[in-house]
């Protein structure tokens, strides 16, 4: 990521929280609901996907619906 400032805010968004911890060219978040530990790495180059693997943790089906249409709903754009 190349905007750490814009990411975070997306992010914030997102996960519905603020960062536990910044420093500069980083941020974590600690999201108890769905549990998730996320952090974001200022780089200078980026190219392709960055991502190797994240996931939210809940207890059943309801609690992936519940997210996606929290999520749905947050960015007005289909989720699959």
């Amino acid at each position: 990521m190349k905007d750490i400032e814009k990411s975070i805010r997306s992010y914030s968004k997102l996960f519905d929280a603020e960062p536990v911890k910044e420093k500069p060219g980083y941020a974590k978040f600690l999201v108890e609901n769905p549990g998730l530990n996320f952090t974001l790495n200022l780089k200078d180059e980026v190219s392709g996907n960055q991502v190797v693997h994240f996931g939210f943790q809940v207890e059943n089906v309801k609690g992936v619906l519940q997210q996606k249409y929290r999520v749905v709903a947050l960015h007005k754009t289909k989720v699959s």
